[in-house]
């Protein structure tokens, strides 16, 4: 009993003795109660679909500014509310790609924010409504202070790591689809006609609809086909719905035979009646070679003298149709005409038409092959006339009245053919006994 009074006794007296005792800013203990940050979009949280741009968001510490410890001698204090050395990256979410890696910030203060900017992509048929990005955040902070004699010791966690909620909301837009492209007498230096399948693949519905084309690339260069009429009115254009239109196209004289871009807007009213314009949709245009045509066959029987029918042969070798087209030889010197054109009508690829002109020899022409030449002018599908590359239709000339001329004349043929008749109709005959 007297030893526990006797306990009892110094434990007060020790109390006494520390409640006495004079604190020191060194003697100071304290461990951290958390670091709490808050994310926001700076400048907006809508997201357009078929956009890149700049996203600005602020990474705020909403933890409260609390000083562990303070060394009179050295003047220094450490706040434990405050996230030392951050590395902050914004993640991917469904339809969202981030295009720009983690950024760095060297401290936040309790009640303090930092202003990080990141690329960011949007799908073209990202689903319109909210959406959670999550601001990922790795830091240092100081856990605790704990004094050893004259020195304070100080116990850093490092490579903390939080995820932070970023609200978000994609917009609901009109989003074209290109869901098939055909072409018609699309090629080098002539117009045609580029037909298009699209679709509201987006969440709005369109009023008073346009589809558009636009004449240069994402990239900004220009592109060689030029639309004749830049817009087709389409009328209301539901989501979910399909529309097909069709634009008139030119095609630039020095393009190359390739697929080029060309892009496609839709302009409308929102549901506010406000303007609207998709964001762009790029589509390839095949483009063909040249309109060309090929000489492949020429018939004359013609000598120094004479008067008669040059019969030229043209081909279309080329992978567009031309219309009218109209074709001319050019007689000169030892030949004349007084018809130097013939026509040809409408030639599909690949089509063969023959033109006859008639002309005159000059009775002094030397006997030899001679060259013409003859060009085609011909309407593509959007009726400009156009005039093709010349090409050769070589004519022999040629006296065929010598002494021999009879046996190649048509009559001696007609001879010879009619003798070969009669005596197989003979010989039939008479193995049959009727003779």
């Amino acid at each position: 009993m007297k030893l526990w009074k006797s306990a009892l006794i110094i434990t007060a007296c020790l109390m006494l003795v520390l409640i006495a005792a004079p604190v020191s800013a060194a003697q100071v203990s304290y461990s951290t109660a958390g670091i709490e940050f808050f994310a926001s979009s700076d400048g907006g949280n809508e997201l357009v679909p078929g956009t890149e741009s700049d996203f600005t968001i602020k990474l705020t510490n909403n933890a409260q500014y609390q000083v562990v410890a303070a060394e009179s001698g050295l003047q220094r204090q450490y706040d434990v509310a405050t996230p030392y050395q951050l590395r902050v990256s914004l993640e991917d979410a469904e339809g969202i790609t981030v295009k720009t890696d983690m950024q760095t910030v060297s401290q936040i203060g309790p009640g303090q924010s930092a202003t990080l900017t990141y690329r960011v992509s949007v799908d073209q048929y990202a689903t319109p409504g909210p959406r959670t990005l999550k601001v990922h955040v790795i830091y240092n902070e100081l856990f605790s202070v704990d004094n050893y004699g004259d020195a304070l010791g100080y116990y850093w966690l490092n490579d903390r790591v939080k995820d932070v909620p970023l609200e978000v909301t994609v917009r609901s837009q009109v989003s074209p689809e290109v869901l098939e492209v055909s072409s018609e007498d699309i090629s080098v230096g002539t117009s045609g006609f580029l037909t298009l399948a699209i679709k509201n693949a987006g969440g709005m519905d369109a009023k008073n609809a346009y589809a558009s084309l636009i004449t240069s690339t994402a990239g900004g260069s220009s592109t060689a086909i030029v639309p004749v009429e830049s817009s087709v009115f389409i009328g209301d254009f539901p989501a979910g719905s399909t529309q097909t239109v069709t634009f008139k196209v030119s095609v630039a004289n020095n393009a190359e035979i390739k697929e080029y871009p060309v892009g496609l807007q839709i302009v409308y009213q929102d549901n506010y009646g406000v303007d609207q314009k998709s964001s762009p949709v790029i589509v390839g245009v095949p483009v063909d070679g040249k309109v060309e045509f090929k000489v492949t066959n020429v018939e004359a029987a013609l000598a120094p003298g004479d008067k008669g029918l040059i019969k030229v042969t043209y081909k279309n070798t080329g992978n567009t149709k031309v219309y009218s087209a109209v074709a001319r030889l050019s007689a000169v010197d030892p030949f004349s005409s007084n018809d130097d054109s013939a026509y040809l009508g409408d030639m599909a690829p690949g089509d063969s038409v023959v033109g006859s002109y008639e002309v005159t020899v000059d009775s002094s022409a030397t006997e030899k092959e001679y060259g013409l030449d003859t060009e085609i002018r011909y309407r593509d599908a959007n009726d400009n006339s156009i005039l093709s590359k010349s090409m050769k239709a070589v004519v022999d000339v040629k006296d065929t009245s010598g002494p021999l001329s009879f046996f190649t004349s048509p009559i001696f043929i007609i001879i010879i053919v009619a003798i070969v008749l009669i005596g197989g109709y003979y010989v039939f005959m008479k193995r049959k006994g009727q003779v």
